[in-house]
């Protein structure tokens, strides 16, 4: 019944952190008019969001050993609600950029805390069902703004989610005892939060430096297609902005349908597995979208990309644990989130800059290319650090 509670809680602490995060470039249309800025000023709250992000997944892993994971968790998760109200009530660009620290922080300590502790209590179908949840969270996000516009105003929808979070934060308040419990009761071994180590040690671990560009590539990829697949669609193939958005929401859809499903492939698949699979209905999209034939064809590409990125993140994050040992697995997995967060930012900015110059038919082989290098990665990874025989460390 606890782990029952605990697996809902997790899950939509998931969620919770999804719903903020789609909100600023599905509001920022309306926003930069009423703030007085132009409509390019977006990049700068992005940056600085993500920067906190990546700074506070970084630390995760110090911060996780002296405070418990629950308590982490559940402050962060009321640092959102503060920033996502903080939106709300933003009359300058200024205050903008101020709001998007503590949020972008508040994000990234969860997001790190919340996978960690799923990695080392739960089974890789829950880790699949979770990450379901952000996934319903990023999609919710946009459909509540569009409420919120409709009804009057962007600080409406701002509202709405920030209540949204402001429940799971107080529902967080309340499981914080059942925490420690499913931690005692798993069987699993514990991390010594009295046992720090440094980063350097971290690194030194038999294929961690390869596990960390992994979730580069990956994340690079995942979001390069978030970016930039529209702007393909609408200047490569000439489809309509309008229709070129409705089949882009194909590829979330693809990524939600297939982590709900990899949860259940987790019950006959090992991870290596299902990551493979993932990374093969990857290459055959990318071959999709270029292929002659129609509509028909973007519109699967799309769908099938989302249901090969799916389970790769959450299969991955899940054997840290198994490769890298316990007592490393709070300060490894918040490094392999903060180089996932450096991924999203580093690389889309690179394909617009080489898409302004030859084009953005250049959009498939771009990740072509990234799948290429995350397959490599992958197989190096599991030749040097493999999972056979390990996996009964956490099971």
């Amino acid at each position: 019944m606890i782990k029952t509670i605990m697996l809902i809680v997790i899950s939509f602490s998931f969620a919770g952190i999804g719903l903020p995060n789609s909100l600023l470039g599905s509001a920022w249309p309306s926003m930069y008019g009423d703030i007085g800025v132009q409509a390019s000023s977006m990049g700068i709250i992005s940056m600085i969001l993500m920067g906190g992000t990546v700074i506070a997944s970084f630390l995760s892993g110090k911060l996780l050993n002296y405070v418990q994971t629950s308590t982490v968790v559940t402050v962060n998760m009321f640092i959102i609600v503060l920033a996502v109200f903080g939106f709300a009530v933003s009359g300058s660009f200024v205050f903008l950029c101020i709001c998007a620290v503590p949020l972008g922080i508040g994000i990234g300590f969860a997001d790190a805390a919340l996978n960690n502790y799923s990695a080392m209590y739960f089974e890789a179908k829950h880790m699949n069902w979770q990450h379901c949840f952000w996934g319903v969270g990023a999609a919710i996000g946009p459909v509540v703004m569009s409420y919120g516009m409709v009804a009057g105003s962007w600080r409406i929808g701002y509202q709405i989610i920030g209540v949204m979070v402001l429940v799971i934060a107080v529902m967080l308040c309340f499981s914080v005892p059942l925490w420690r419990k499913i931690a005692d009761a798993s069987g699993r071994v514990t991390i010594d939060a009295k046992t720090p180590h440094s980063y350097g040690s971290v690194f030194r671990l038999r294929g961690f430096k390869l596990s960390v560009a992994v979730f580069f590539i990956y994340v690079s990829a995942e979001v390069t297609v978030m970016l930039w697949g529209s702007s393909y669609l609408v200047f490569a193939k000439h489809i309509s902005p309008e229709l070129a958005a409705v089949w882009i929401s194909l590829f979330f859809l693809g990524m939600t349908l297939g982590r709900f499903c990899s949860g259940f492939l987790a019950m006959l698949l090992n991870q290596s597995q299902i990551v493979w699979l993932g990374c093969a209905l990857f290459a055959c999209s990318i071959v999709f979208i270029e292929l002659p034939i129609g509509n028909a064809a973007f519109m699967a590409g799309f769908f099938l990309m989302g249901l090969g990125c799916a389970p790769i993140f959450p299969n991955v994050i899940y054997t840290t644990p198994i490769r890298f040992g316990a007592g490393y697995s709070q300060s490894a997995i918040g490094i392999q989130i903060c180089s996932a967060n450096i991924g999203a930012t580093v690389t889309p900015p690179l394909f617009g800059l080489i898409a302004a110059r030859i084009g953005y038919g250049f959009f498939p082989v771009f990740l072509g290319i990234l799948l290429a290098v995350l397959v490599f990665m992958i197989a190096m990874l599991n030749k040097v650090s493999p999972l056979k025989n390990r996996k009964t460390q956490l099971n």
